[in-house]
């Protein structure tokens, strides 16, 4: 077992609900180092959950997700440079843009 086994066991071992006192973005963190853990650990396929539950919980969040078929496809890990010219910057931006004006009631619309 390497690092990524024990890191799963970790995980394991935490109460449910105890989750829930940390922020937001420290929960979503925690099940993608969780995802991580399991792909270190030579089991990929059983990280996919938690990196679902991480974009719906950060979704839900109020949190833009980028990335899917219809906005900015996934790639093979270490290929990034080949696609960085695709990512939607204009759509990330304007997100961006938003929420800034959403939290800020002087902001000109």
């Amino acid at each position: 077992m390497g690092e990524g086994a024990l890191d799963v066991q970790a995980h394991e071992k935490i109460a449910p609900g105890s989750l829930a006192a940390l922020p937001a973005e420290r929960r979503a963190n925690h099940l993608l180092d969780v995802a991580r853990g399991y792909a270190q650990w030579g089991r990929p396929d059983q990280g996919f959950p938690a990196i679902g539950e991480a974009m719906r919980k950060l979704q839900d969040w109020g949190v833009s997700i980028l990335t899917g078929d219809d906005v900015y496809r996934p790639h093979e890990p270490g290929t990034g440079n080949d696609y960085v010219h695709l990512f939607p910057w204009e759509i990330a931006l304007r997100e961006a843009d938003a929420r800034s004006r959403k939290h800020r009631p002087d902001a000109v619309t």
